[in-house]
C-alpha cells in the first residue's frame, strides 16, 4: 500500500546543536539536526541555525532562511511509502512543471555509501531548474528538493549531511551493479558462487546469485532484505576513482596493502579489471602468492617438482613443492596435495609467517591483549596468531565483536584481501 508519510504526531523534529567531521566546507560542525522517525526507516539532516523549518502538512518539510521565512522554502523534504522511483516522478510532473532527465549516482552519507537517483525538473514558465535527490530505503523513498539559486552551496551541504539512523546499512557490488539493504549487525560475504548474507548469530539467511534471491531462514527481515534489491545504472569505471581495479576503489580499507603489491608486480587481479578482494583462496593460489614477494626469489623449477601427484606439471608446481620441501605444507595420505580446496584462515596464517619467518615463530609468546574468544593456548595454531596480532599484522574486517570480546573465525575461509594486507605490513609497512 502506498503512503506519504504517516501521520504528523510521530515526525520528531530534534533541534540540536551537534558536532560532525566532514562536509565543513561551509561550517557544518555546529548546525542543527533535524530527525524525522516517521517511515519505516529514520533519517537526519543537519541544516544552519539561522534557518528554519516549515511545516507542509504532515508529509514534508521546507528548510529556509530565518529572515526570508515568508517565502518559499529553498530545500524540501520528503517521504514516500511503497512508492517506487518511477512513480515519484510522476508525482512531481505538474502541469507547469516538465520532467527532465533522472540518473543514478553514489551518495556519500556521513556514515555510509548508497545508491541514489538525481532527477531534474523544469518549470515552463520561467525554465528555473529544480533538482530532486531521491534516496530508496527498503520500501521508502526519501526526496529532497533543491532549486539551483543563490543557497545552493548550502542546500548541498544539507544534503550532504543527510544519513540514515535506522540500524540498517546498504551493501553495494558496483561489478554486477546491484544494491540491497540489510540490519546493521548482519554482514554479506561475496563469494565466486554469489553473495552470502549471514545474521548476527554467523548462521546464512539469504543466498544471492545473479538476480536469484533464496531465502535460506524466511522472516520479515529476510523479506525486507530481498524486496530491496534493485540493479543500478552508474559508469563506475569513469566516475568513481581507483587506481588498479574497480572494486578496489581509493576508499577501500585494503586499497594501500593492494595496490602498493600490484605496483611491485607481486599480485595481480581478472580479466575483467577486478582484484575480488572479498573472494576465498585456494591451497594453489595461496603458496603461488605468497612465496615470491615474501622470499623474493625465483623458484629453481628443476628442481621443486614431482611432490604431489596432482601438481605434476601445474602452474604452481615449483612453488608448492619448494614450500613441501621447507616443511610449510602437508600433503594427504594418498599423495594429493588438492589444490583447489580452499584454505581457512589457520591454514593461511601459518604458511604466510612460516615462510616470512622461515619457521622461527616462537611457541613461547603471549598476547600482548588477551581479549580474544576463539583462540586458545592449545589450538595449534595459536603461536601464528599470537605472533601476527601482537605485530598487528592481521586484517581484522572480518572480525566480530561483543564489546568484550573478538571472534578470529580461525576456520572460516581466507580472503585475497586479508592475504594481501598481511603480505604489505610484514614487508613493507
Amino acid at each position: 500500500m502506498k503512503k506519504i508519510s504517516a501521520s504528523i504526531l510521530i515526525i520528531a523534529l530534534t533541534c540540536t546543536s551537534t558536532a560532525w567531521a566532514g562536509h565543513d566546507e561551509v561550517g557544518t560542525e555546529n548546525w542543527y539536526k533535524y530527525n524525522n522517525h516517521s517511515g519505516s526507516h529514520s533519517f537526519s539532516l543537519k541544516f544552519p541555525t539561522d534557518w528554519k523549518v516549515k511545516t507542509f502538512g504532515p508529509e514534508e518539510r521546507g528548510f529556509l532562511p530565518e529572515e526570508k521565512i515568508s517565502d518559499e522554502p529553498v530545500l524540501m523534504v520528503r517521504q514516500f511509502e511503497g512508492y517506487t522511483y518511477n512513480e515519484v516522478i510522476t508525482h512531481y510532473k505538474k502541469p507547469t512543471v516538465s520532467f527532465v532527465e533522472a540518473y543514478d549516482f553514489l551518495l556519500e552519507t556521513p556514515t555510509e555509501e548508497v545508491i541514489a537517483k538525481k532527477a531534474y525538473f523544469a518549470e515552463k514558465e520561467t525554465g528555473d531548474t529544480i533538482s530532486k535527490t531521491m534516496i530508496r530505503r527498503g520500501s521508502q523513498i526519501v526526496v529532497i528538493s533543491q532549486k539551483n539559486d543563490e543557497y545552493k552551496e548550502v542546500t548541498d551541504a544539507i544534503i550532504s549531511s543527510f544519513t540514515f539512523t535506522d540500524n540498517w546499512s546498504a551493501y553495494i557490488d558496483f561489478i554486477d551493479k546491484h544494491t540491497f539493504i540489510m540490519p546493521s549487525n548482519y554482514t554479506a560475504e561475496k563469494t565466486r558462487e554469489g553473495i552470502i548474507v549471514k545474521n548476527m548469530a554467523e548462521k546464512e539467511v539469504l543466498n544471492i546469485k545473479e538476480d536469484t534471491i533464496t531465502d535460506i531462514a524466511q522472516t520479515h527481515i529476510t523479506k525486507k532484505i530481498r524486496e530491496s534489491f534493485e540493479f543500478f545504472d552508474i559508469p563506475v569505471y569513469s566516475t568513481y576513482p581507483f587506481m588498479n581495479f574497480i572494486d578496489v576503489r581509493e576508499n577501500h580499507a585494503n586499497a594501500e596493502a593492494i595496490n602498493e603489491l600490484v605496483e611491485r608486480g607481486i599480485i595481480g587481479g581478472y580479466g575483467d579489471g577486478t582484484f575480488r578482494p572479498d573472494d576465498s583462496i585456494t591451497r594453489a593460489e595461496l603458496v603461488k602468492m605468497i612465496i615470491p614477494p615474501i622470499l623474493q626469489m625465483v623458484i629453481n623449477t628443476g628442481i621443486f617438482k614431482n611432490c604431489f601427484i596432482d601438481a605434476k606439471e601445474e602452474w604452481f608446481e615449483s612453488h608448492v613443492c619448494f614450500a613441501k620441501a621447507m616443511g610449510w605444507i602437508d600433503g594427504y595420505q594418498d599423495g594429493t596435495f588438492r589444490p583447489e580446496e580452499k584454505v581457512n584462515r589457520a591454514e593461511g596464517l601459518k604458511l604466510i609467517l612460516e615462510s616470512a619467518k622461515r619457521g622461527k615463530i616462537s611457541a613461547n609468546e603471549s598476547l600482548k591483549e588477551n581479549i580474544v574468544d576463539d583462540v586458545s593456548a592449545e589450538d595449534w595454531y595459536a603461536k601464528y596468531f599470537i605472533h601476527a596480532d601482537n605485530r598487528d599484522l592481521l586484517d581484522k574486517q572480518h572480525i566480530s565483536w561483543d564489546g568484550e570480546k573478538y571472534r578470529y573465525h580461525p576456520s572460516e575461509e581466507i580472503t585475497r584481501k586479508e592475504v594481501a594486507e598481511m603480505i604489505f605490513r610484514i614487508k613493507y609497512k
